[in-house]
């Protein structure tokens, strides 16, 4: 019983080292929207970008036409609630003045360093959207 209770103490730490961690993401930066290749297109950047801050601060911006016109869609505040989870508080919108003054729950469903995929609930139907982000780099393009 000895030996078996020294086997467990001595392979508990390994055991704690082998558990799934979840990958912390640093949300701070600029994002560009993806649309996920399918089995029949291949993955395609969209023209809407997100801006998230240092200082807590986000706006989501797109172009708007074919004459290249911009404009901030949503602006609001973010804060990182776990490794999973984050919450955008929505000072404005052109979207849905509904959403103004209230929280969005958002979901990390999977991240790497500069690609996440993510989750929320839509306003006020309540029906899930799904959204993939890849961070915009300070570096040419191939």
């Amino acid at each position: 019983m000895k030996k078996v209770l020294s086997l467990l103490v001595l392979l508990f730490p390994l055991m704690l080292n082998a558990a799934p961690t979840t990958k912390k993401v640093k949300l701070e930066g600029v994002w560009q929207q993806v649309q996920p290749a399918t089995e029949t297109t291949p993955e395609m950047k969209l023209p809407v970008w997100k801006v998230m801050q240092n200082d807590g601060t986000f706006c989501t911006f797109l172009i708007a036409n074919n004459k290249a016109q911009c404009v901030i869609t949503n602006e609001g505040t973010f804060r990182l609630t776990s490794d999973s989870t984050f919450v955008e508080h929505i000072n404005g919108t052109i979207v849905n003045p509904d959403l103004i003054g209230k929280n969005n729950k958002i979901t990390i469903v999977a991240a790497e360093k500069d690609r996440i995929q993510i989750t929320y609930r839509l306003q006020p139907d309540g029906g899930e959207a799904k959204e993939t982000w890849i961070r915009v780099k300070l570096e040419i393009p191939e």
